[in-house]
């Protein structure tokens, strides 16, 4: 575990954003072997708190990272079969329901590094806060 300093502040419902932390590592541990390393980061970056959980697994195929976070895919070929394919479609729209991002980067027989990116609160505010004068003008506009 690496925690970063002075991480921004973020606006997040935490039980959602510890269902992206669960899925990613529980994904991590199924697909390393024991004695195996994972490494869990937090760390600001340009747009926010950006958290990356690497391990030294056994690596996505290229041809499957671009539907990784697709609904219901799972990649064929891997020793674990189990779950429904929707692990990492939640991350997704978690982490985009939260103005941020998820990604992945992996090599078969390499390790994955999955990471999802965060805007600070004052940006998300910012954002509301526009949100709000746009409907309230639109309202007005109304009558």
């Amino acid at each position: 575990l690496h925690l970063g300093k002075h991480l921004p502040k973020v606006a997040v419902d935490r039980l959602a954003v510890a269902e992206i932390l669960y899925n990613l590592l529980d994904n991590a541990v199924k697909h390393t072997e024991p004695g195996s390393t994972i490494t869990l980061t937090a760390e600001a970056s340009h747009d926010g708190v950006q958290t990356t959980i690497v391990d030294t697994g056994t690596g996505i195929p290229k041809e499957a990272l671009g539907r990784l976070f697709t609904k219901f895919y799972r990649v064929e070929g891997m020793k674990s079969h189990s779950g429904t394919g929707l692990g990492l479609y939640i991350c997704k729209q978690i982490a985009e329901s939260h103005f941020g991002y998820i990604w992945v980067q992996s090599e078969l027989e390499h390790g994955s590094s999955f990471g999802f990116n965060l805007p600070p609160f004052n940006k998300v505010w910012i954002f509301y806060k526009q949100l709000f004068v746009y409907y309230f003008r639109l309202l007005l506009l109304r009558y």
